[in-house]
């Protein structure tokens, strides 16, 4: 029986009484050795980069916990839980998240790395340094959305007559269970093969975010996958051709296309008109 490795989650509630918590940490302890990460870009002296955490009200507070919760993960011991978890009760908890039943041989470090951007890190679009980003992305998304519109195969554009000729239609934001977390992709379509689909903007001049987006999206991936084999994973890009020429983009697609079914390069049209093509066929097949 394979090992099931536990880990825990470090939660902010604004408001303890009301208990809406907010993941923003992550421990996970194997043969004896604790590891842990953290909301919020850090500086090279380690520091937490206040500027990454306005969800907060109070950032320098938690950045204090962090500082707490390094500590203590430096001291390690079998005592790690009790000790950062006596302090519960307030702002901050940390409380058990699960568990993780095919780590392999993965470090504790390793196991954090893997979990984190499912349980923890935010997309690219949510963090406060990559608003300029987070503009272009929604223009992309907004163009994408757009053609699905215009074949009459997203959910919710039609009346309920026409909506019931519409076998599979293409969902917006719906939430898609993994094995580890729930994910919410740009866009989801049912049928004989499920496709789960994820827009990258890569026109931007600011490549760093969407290349943290497509090492999130990445991840997601592989976890809807774990959870259903059947479900095919695509990539939709948005490059121009001096774009894929930058390093950060290459980075982000070689890790795209380990992750996923099929990449379709937006600005490519017999790329483009293939997928949208195949997304129209799978919206009406089997019905009636």
């Amino acid at each position: 029986m394979a090992e099931k490795i536990n880990f825990y989650l470090a939660q902010y509630l604004r408001d303890p009484i009301r208990r809406e918590p907010k993941n923003v940490g992550l421990f996970v302890g194997r043969n004896g050795e604790w590891a842990g990460r953290f909301l919020g870009g850090e500086k090279l002296d380690g520091d937490t980069d206040l500027r990454t955490i306005a969800w907060t009200e109070h950032p320098k507070i938690y950045r204090k916990w962090v500082r707490y919760w390094r500590e203590e993960l430096e001291t390690g011991g079998d005592d790690f839980l009790a000790r950062v978890m006596e302090t519960n009760g307030g702002n901050f908890d940390v409380i058990h998240g699960g568990h993780v039943a095919q780590a392999g041989a993965d470090t504790a470090a390793q196991i954090v790395a893997n979990l984190f951007p499912l349980l923890v890190s935010e997309p690219a679009s949510a963090v406060e340094l990559s608003e300029p980003s987070e503009v272009s992305q929604r223009e992309f998304k907004k163009d994408v959305t757009e053609q699905f519109k215009s074949l009459h195969i997203l959910g919710g554009t039609r009346n309920s007559d026409e909506q019931n000729d519409l076998k599979n239609p293409v969902w917006s934001d719906t939430p898609i269970v993994g094995d580890i977390a729930t994910h919410t992709p740009a866009y989801y379509q049912d049928g004989d093969v499920p496709h789960v689909m994820e827009i990258f903007n890569f026109t931007t001049t600011r490549k760093m975010p969407a290349r943290d987006h497509a090492g999130w999206a990445a991840t997601m991936f592989d976890d809807i996958v774990r959870k259903n084999s059947k479900i095919a994973t695509v990539a939709i890009v948005n490059a121009t051709k001096e774009d894929l020429a930058d390093e950060k983009v290459d980075y982000s697609l070689k890790l795209l296309k380990r992750r996923s079914r099929d990449i379709v390069h937006w600005q490519n049209k017999d790329q483009r008109e293939a997928f949208l093509d195949a997304r129209q066929a799978a919206a009406y097949r089997n019905a009636g």
